[in-house]
């Protein structure tokens, strides 16, 4: 298992180390939950630093203008769950997240739910962006809905300088210091995300409601046999509002099984990567409702990419050497950690 006290090392990725026809589509490959296409002619241009700071991927990116989009058909199908938050220091980019188009300038702080379709059209830019689980943030947002959400002001402004400070002290802190620097830039973009919230006076839906009771449910019920009908009696919604919330997935009720079988990995990935957890793997498999060993391997390898023994041996060990056409592959799972 990799040492806390080891130095918080990014991930880097730039274009000019791959070939130059492979560049856009080496690029593309770490935005899977995306359709990506070029606005400008080649040669295209990227670079990032990226930090895996426990319940946050901090990206520092430049790139050149690129149209992104993201679809509802995609949406459903990949179930993708957390949030991205775009903190732009160059550059402009216009989009439509459900409520028109609007443009995001230098200095802005747009946060965008993965759960909801959109598209955004992009200058050549520099930005931070900050990936996150739903429940790191969505707890301190007194209810309001920040999908599409565009902060400016004091508030921004203060989040973007410590942004361009902690880039550059990273360097210098230890793994340790991961959970309070994402609580630190967590804090900074509630207040920022608040303070547009309040202005345009947006709160949750039902069906994020239902979503949250639906995931602790889950999350309360890992070792029991769960499938729509449970939820539906203990919660006493219909499944009808069940399937609208979470999609159908591959088949009937198949969004609402693809969330338990994610919730059931997350919750056994954690307790691998717990130095005091000892319990055989087959034991803690139970205890979060896999029963077929086959299968648990096959999913978990899906996930993460390894073995659940390789997991617990090895860790996810961010801070190893990647090699630079290896980097878009971990950015997505480092995202998918979040989801």
């Amino acid at each position: 298992m990799t040492g806390k006290s080891e130095p918080l090392t990014p991930l880097v990725f730039d274009t000019d180390l791959v070939p130059p026809p492979a560049r856009f589509t080496a690029w593309r490959s770490a935005l899977s939950s995306l359709d990506v296409t070029q606005r400008g002619p080649d040669p295209f241009a990227g670079c990032a630093r990226l930090w895996m700071l426990e319940s946050m991927v901090l990206t520092h990116a430049r790139v050149d203008a690129l149209r992104y989009d993201r679809n509802e058909a995609r949406v459903r199908a990949d179930l993708k769950d957390h949030l991205a938050v775009v903190v732009l220091l160059e550059g402009a980019f216009t989009g439509d997240y459900g409520r028109g188009e609007r443009v995001s300038e230098a200095g802005s702080v747009t946060l965008l739910d993965m759960r909801h379709a959109c598209w955004t059209d992009a200058t050549r830019l520099e930005a931070f962006i900050l990936s996150m689980p739903r429940a790191f943030l969505l707890p301190m947002l007194e209810g309001c809905d920040p999908h599409g959400l565009i902060a400016t002001g004091g508030a921004a402004a203060l989040l973007t300088g410590f942004l361009r400070t902690a880039v550059e002290t990273l360097p210098q802190l230890t793994r340790d210091h991961a959970p309070a620097v994402a609580r630190t830039i967590r804090d900074l973009l509630a207040d920022a995300i608040l303070d547009a919230c309040r202005r345009d006076a947006a709160h949750a839906t039902r069906e994020d409601a239902l979503i949250s009771r639906v995931r602790s449910y889950i999350d309360d019920h890992l070792a029991d046999p769960i499938d729509v009908s449970a939820i539906c009696s203990a919660l006493g919604v219909s499944r009808s509002a069940l399937y609208r919330a979470f999609g159908d997935g591959a088949g009937e009720g198949g969004g609402v099984l693809q969330q338990v079988q994610r919730r059931r990995l997350h919750a056994l990935r954690a307790m691998l990567a717990d130095p005091d957890e000892t319990r055989p793997i087959a034991e803690l498999a139970g205890a979060v409702g896999f029963a077929d060993k086959s299968h648990l391997t096959r999913v978990f390898k899906r996930e993460y990419g390894c073995t659940p023994g390789a997991y617990r041996t090895h860790g996810p060990d961010p801070q190893r050497a990647i090699p630079v056409e290896d980097v878009p592959l971990v950015f997505e799972r480092w995202t998918t950690l979040l989801d």
